[in-house]
Order: C-alpha cells, then sequence, then structure tokens
C-alpha cells in the first residue's frame, strides 16, 4: 500500500493533531451561532433568466475568505425569514430578476445598512428588461456600457463576455470606486465615508 505512513507519525505532530481533535469537539458540541456582520444573497429564479452562470460568484467567495471577512450565504426567498440585525452589510449577488414587490421588500428589509449590489441586479421584472428597474434597485442612475475592462486604482482588469451586459453609473453624486477603461463609473457608492452609506453598485 503506497504511502501507508508519512511524516505525520512523529510524536510532536501527533500531539498536535491531537490538541486540534479536541478543540473541534469542544467546538461541535456547543449550540451554533454565526459571527458573520456580512450577507450574501442569492436567487435561484434568476439562474434562469441567463444564458450562463458565471463562476465570479464563486470567486467573490474566495475574495471574502482571502479578506478574512466572516459572511453567511442565503437565497433571496429566504430574506424576510432571516435575523437581519445582525449583519452591517448586505451583497446581492446574482439577483437579476426581481419584481417590483421583491425590489421594495429587499429595500424594507436591508435599510441603515451598507448594501452591495452586483452586475444587473434587478435588471428585469420577469416581463421586461430596464434600465428602470436597475436604478430603481440599486437607487443610482444606470446606463449600459460596451466597455470591456475595469480599472481599479493600477490594476486592469478584462471583463469576460459572460458578464455581459454590463452597466455604467451615472449619478452625479455618486462617488466613484473603480471605472471602466472608456473612463465612465463601473462601481460607486452613494453616500460620504462619515455618513450613513445607502447604496453601492
Amino acid at each position: 500500500l503506497y504511502r501507508k505512513v508519512g511524516w505525520w507519525e512523529t510524536d510532536t505532530a501527533m500531539r498536535e493533531i491531537a490538541a486540534i481533535q479536541r478543540t473541534a469537539q469542544r467546538i461541535t458540541e456547543r449550540d451554533y451561532k454565526s459571527e458573520a456582520e456580512v450577507l450574501l444573497a442569492y436567487d435561484a429564479v434568476s439562474l434562469y433568466y441567463r444564458a450562463e452562470e458565471v463562476m465570479e460568484t464563486v470567486k467573490l467567495h474566495h475574495g471574502l475568505t482571502r479578506a478574512g471577512v466572516i459572511f453567511d450565504s442565503i437565497y433571496l426567498n429566504e430574506l424576510p425569514v432571516c435575523d437581519m440585525q445582525r449583519y452591517k452589510c448586505v451583497i446581492f449577488v446574482n439577483c437579476h430578476m426581481l419584481t417590483p414587490e421583491k425590489r421594495a421588500e429587499c429595500r424594507r428589509l436591508t435599510e441603515g445598512k451598507l448594501v452591495i449590489h452586483l452586475n444587473g441586479q434587478g435588471y428585469c421584472d420577469g416581463q421586461t428588461l430596464s434600465l428602470e428597474h436597475l436604478s430603481e434597485t440599486v437607487g443610482l442612475k444606470m446606463e449600459k456600457t460596451e466597455s470591456a475592462a475595469i480599472t481599479v486604482g493600477d490594476e486592469t482588469i478584462e471583463v469576460t463576455e459572460a458578464l455581459k451586459p454590463l452597466f455604467k453609473v451615472c449619478d452625479e453624486d455618486a462617488e466613484v470606486l473603480a471605472r471602466y477603461d472608456d473612463g465612465s463609473a463601473a462601481a460607486a457608492i452613494l453616500g460620504g465615508h462619515d455618513e450613513e452609506v445607502d447604496g453601492l453598485v
């Protein structure tokens, strides 16, 4: 049998393994309580409104984890029964299809929190595609863009075809966080750093 024993079979390593196991056992015996202050909302229905789902949603998890962010993930239809008081930030990841009622519900449930909308949230209402739906959802004036890259600081990121259509922020009151290669706003925040943040896209 190949590699039946290995480097871990030393007294030092085995003592460390035993200590880790004891710690893990104590944790599993406690009632679970999430320490997350960030909530990610996914919509299963919206998957049927896109030609394909992109892996950027998985990359978001990797980025948040590497940044040390503790987060919970739920489906959008679970939002009304979720303990929203625990969260300071809510990220709508793939909620492309939102009815007017659902948009109003999301706004009510996330009032007073930092809300981040990723590309195209609420662009569809189940019947039509509309920039008005999108703008109402994110709280910023939005327009379509044909840009192919985003600049953040000194880094330029190419945009994959699967993410399109893309949208730019056209709101004079918004603070620009990142720009497309044509100079238009790719990401922006509504509200200043010293004020309560109303929305981020």
